[in-house]
């Protein structure tokens, strides 16, 4: 599975270069032992997320502590939801690892917006190489 201490290494989530980033969630994709209905239980949770940022997200910008309560607060629980799903699957804990350790890193809108394309970028080549084994995971 994909090295966490990467992710861990970066002074900001948002430094993270565009290129390395998509290729670790892209090795990251291909490794996942899990479905699309495990993944996709956390994509509601995050696009809800990620639509109260999207409306909200010029005041967002200008009030760092409204952001980091009503945002990654809420990024704090799907971390907790993660390790509930977790506790009751075993294998979603590469996936735990990872979106968690990202999850920590969420410290400004600007991390917020990377974790958010870090994810997508998990999630479409998940379900690409779902769609190369004709829906059958390794």
């Amino acid at each position: 599975m994909a090295n966490v201490e990467v992710i861990k290494k970066l002074p900001k989530l948002s430094e993270w270069n565009m290129s390395e980033m998509i290729k670790f969630s892209e090795n990251t994709a291909r490794e996942l032992r899990i479905n699309m209905t495990q993944i996709r239980k956390f994509h509601g949770h995050i696009s809800k997320i990620w639509s109260k940022y999207s409306m909200n997200r010029p005041s967002y910008l200008k009030n760092l502590d409204a952001f980091k309560r009503e945002i990654r607060d809420e990024m704090i629980f799907v971390k907790a939801y993660l390790a509930y799903q977790t506790g009751r699957q075993d294998e979603l804990r590469d996936l735990q690892d990872i979106l968690g350790t990202a999850i920590d890193k969420i410290n400004d809108q600007a991390d917020f917006e990377l974790f958010k394309k870090f994810y997508d970028s998990i999630l479409a080549y998940f379900k690409y190489y779902e769609s190369q084994k004709g829906g059958q995971r390794r």
